[in-house]
């Protein structure tokens, strides 16, 4: 149970405020209105005609509950999780909803050498995700729309001997908006990876990854190819280094569109104590937009630091930056699915920052107390419907466990 203050509730867009919103802008033009300024316009907001309406700070509450199953046998685990989440705004009651979590992971040992894993993730958030700490990496916040999003994976390995082992995989990836403003994407892909322990601690490994996109809204699919060669390294002193590298090719069903293509790039390095718990990781490659527009470019860069101040008591900090520029899918062009060659001033980035504080004060019981700042800006002419936001939350919690 949690409670605390939220500024910009709404995530009202800062560029519109700033102009078709604000009578004392200088670009103001009453004339010219953006819809959600206009009284007159089917989608007119009134929540977001003025700065202090719309920016103003709003007292929030929320309510998780969390409950799950977990089964061990000889060969076989099994573990689902689901949680609602209730959201609640004092003052807006239009914006209070109640999200829905579920994870589900199943492993069976056929063999000694042969395994295979599956595992789901399932959220549907109406309407917002009112709290960037949520935020998977390199997703965008998407107000007013209802938003599902499903990932699929199953993963069949085999040990050919002691230091080495085979491994094919399959993902799904569905994203969905309510709202016709955003893109809806389906991924499908097919990977194999060989891995290899050498002396010591640290492996090497090979792998191919097969790609199939599609769009809804008339935005045209795409599939991509990805080879990478990786590394890695884990020291019994609690130093562990991960890096992977290698190519990737997107090639549009469109014939007019030309392919794309880029360097791929999965890395992580981190450190680990008892009182001290660290990992810095930067990751390149093609995936949807997030809805903005179709296939993207993404950047993810992240870190986080715990410290283990004493027994019960513990701070984190967590810092992300993503980056999604625009490729080239399609020769047509409409306000979602417009496409040009990849370029600097269609991107659209964002950094979410959290500072924590928790306590177990009993055996199961704990306090939390945390700040989030979450900021997304776009560049250049980028038609979409994301807005630009700066937002705060400060949170102090308490929750509640048995097993």
């Amino acid at each position: 149970m949690n409670a605390g203050r939220t500024d910009n509730p709404r995530f009202a867009s800062i560029s519109v405020l700033r102009t078709a919103c604000d009578p004392n802008a200088p670009a103001y033009d009453p004339n010219n209105l953006d819809p959600v300024c206009d009284p007159n316009s089917p989608t007119f907001d009134p929540f977001t005609r003025s700065r202090p309406s719309s920016r103003r700070g709003e007292i929030t509450g929320s309510l998780r509950l969390t409950g799950g199953l977990k089964g061990r046998w000889d060969r076989t685990q099994f573990d689902l999780a689901y949680s609602p989440v209730a959201s609640v705004y004092f003052e807006r009651s239009e914006l209070n909803d109640i999200s829905h979590n579920l994870s589900a992971n199943w492993r069976h040992n056929y063999t000694p050498r042969t395994a295979l894993s599956l595992s789901e993730y399932l959220n549907y958030t109406p309407e917002q995700d009112p709290d960037p700490n949520t935020l998977q990496q390199n997703a965008l916040l998407v107000p007013r729309t209802n938003t599902t999003n499903s990932t699929f994976r199953g993963t069949l390995g085999f040990q050919v001997s002691r230091p080495t082992s085979l491994s094919w995989s399959y993902r799904h990836v569905l994203r969905s908006f309510s709202s016709d403003d955003f893109v809806d994407s389906s991924n499908h892909n097919l990977g194999m990876q060989w891995q290899r322990r050498l002396a010591g601690r640290s492996s090497i490994s090979a792998g191919y990854e097969y790609g199939a996109f599609s769009f809804s809204g008339g935005g045209n699919g795409a599939e991509s190819h990805q080879a990478s060669v990786g590394y890695g390294f884990a020291s019994p002193r609690g130093f562990n280094l991960s890096a992977n590298v290698g190519y990737n090719i997107l090639r549009p069903e469109d014939p007019n569109s030309e392919d794309s293509s880029g360097l791929y790039l999965n890395g992580s390095t981190g450190w680990q104590s008892d009182r001290v718990a660290t990992t810095v990781g930067y990751s390149r490659g093609f995936r949807d937009g997030g809805g903005a527009f179709a296939t993207a470019e993404t950047h993810n860069a992240y870190g986080n630091v715990r410290f283990n101040l004493t027994q019960g008591l513990s701070a984190d900090m967590i810092v992300a930056r993503n980056v999604h520029e625009r490729l080239a899918t399609s020769s047509t062009s409409s306000s979602t699915t417009s496409s040009a060659s990849s370029s600097s001033d269609e991107t659209i980035r964002s950094l979410n920052g959290t500072l924590s504080l928790n306590y177990t004060f009993a055996q199961n019981w704990g306090l939390r107390a945390a700040y989030t700042h979450y900021r997304q800006t776009f560049d250049g002419a980028t038609a979409t419907a994301l807005p630009e936001i700066r937002s705060n939350r400060y949170m102090v919690g308490i929750n509640w466990s048995f097993q």
